[in-house]
This record gives C-alpha cells, structure tokens and sequence, in this order.
C-alpha cells in the first residue's frame, strides 16, 4: 500500500477499535484474521490487546495457538504484554515453552521476562536448562538478565551453578559480568578465585 492509504487504513483500524459497539471485537477478529496482510493483522491485534479485556485476550490466545504464520504469531507476543488480563502471562509462558517456532518461543520468553517478573523466573530458568535447541536456552539466560532487581543476579549464578550446558553456564557468566549488582562481582571474583 501507499503511505497514504496505509495511514488511512491504519487510521480506520484505531477508529474501530474505540467504537463503542458490541461488534467491535468481532470486526478487529476479523481484520486479524489469515486471510489479511500481515501488516493489518498485526495492527488489528495491537488494538485487539490495548483495547478489549478479557474478550480481546481470548481471541488473542486463539491466535497464539492456532495460528499458522509464525512471523503473526511472533508479533503477538509483544501484544500479551500490552492486555490487562492477568492470564496474557499464563499464555506467554505456554508459548515460550510450546509453540512449534523458535523464533516464537525466544519472543515470548524475551516479553514473559519484561511482563511476568519474578512469578516467570522458575519458567526462563527451566527454558535455560532443559529446552531441545541450544539457541533458546541462550536466549532464555538473557531473558532472565533482564528480570527486574536482584531476581535476575539471583536467576543467573543459579544457572551458572547448575547448568549441564557449557555454553549455557557461559551465557550466565557472561551476563553477570553486565550487571551492575555487587552480587554478580562477588560471584564472578569467587570463579576466578577458584
């Protein structure tokens, strides 16, 4: 689409959005529906999740699981982020540790860290140790980098301590060498002390 017909159409999926009709949710379902470009999918999803509770989250969970494009699916991690319903964590959890794409599960484990805290810490530190490709248990230790506070020091010696996976270990170590926590220099003088 042109800049100006794609601004007028993402224009037209925010005026629907806020309607206030009972057939709102059923028409942004629609426009993010397989069928459509991407682009209007994922815009139609974004206002899906910013705008519609509980009912928004159920048709944003369907997607996330019955999905077939994995790049759609992808961008709906982010948008479990953006939804108030207190089970968008449950679901990213669900996609970080099921769903049929890497790519998927890196991102949601990425957003379960920024949106779920210290209740996801458990579930990225088990993703580190025990998912089948190495690339996501890499990328799970860098979710658990971001995790907020001392949970993400706490979350990384744990799997620098346990971890069969050299490169693993590795990742955490090397991550406890970013933080800031005197924790994570106490640790790591430990490890050369050794």
């Amino acid at each position: 689409l042109q800049s100006d017909a794609k601004k007028l159409r993402d224009t037209a999926v925010f005026a629907i959005s806020i309607h206030q009709s009972p057939a709102t949710v059923l028409t942004l379902i629609s426009l993010a529906a397989p069928a459509n470009d991407r682009d209007l999918r994922e815009k139609a999803a974004f206002w899906i999740a910013n705008q519609h509770g509980h009912e928004g989250f159920a048709a944003l969970q369907g997607f996330a699981r019955n999905d077939p494009d994995a790049g759609f699916r992808e961008k709906l991690a982010f948008d479990l982020t953006l939804t108030k319903d207190p089970d968008a964590i449950k679901e990213l959890i669900r996609m970080a540790h099921e769903d049929a794409s890497p790519q998927v599960r890196r991102q949601a484990q990425d957003w379960m860290a920024t949106k779920g805290g210290k209740v996801v810490a458990g579930d990225l530190r088990s993703l580190a140790e025990n998912d089948p490709d190495t690339q996501l248990r890499k990328s799970a230790v860098f979710a658990l980098s971001r995790l907020p506070g001392d949970e993400a020091v706490t979350q990384l010696i744990q799997v620098a301590n346990t971890s069969k996976d050299p490169a693993v270990r590795k990742q955490a170590v090397f991550w406890l060498g970013q933080s800031s926590n005197p924790r994570a220099l106490d640790y790591l003088t430990h490890l050369l002390q050794q």
